[in-house]
């Protein structure tokens, strides 16, 4: 049984987009097989 992945995600390079009251994500333009759309800072 093959395991399923939600991939809707909208990386929005570069800018904080909020994530939940007070966190807010950063997305860096670095994508991968292993970073998916890029590496991820939460603040």
């Amino acid at each position: 049984m093959a395991l399923e992945f939600d991939t809707s995600f909208d990386p929005a390079y570069g800018r904080a987009v909020t994530v939940a009251p007070d966190v807010l994500r950063i997305t860096a333009g670095n994508p991968s097989p292993f970073t998916f759309h890029g590496t991820n800072s939460y603040l």
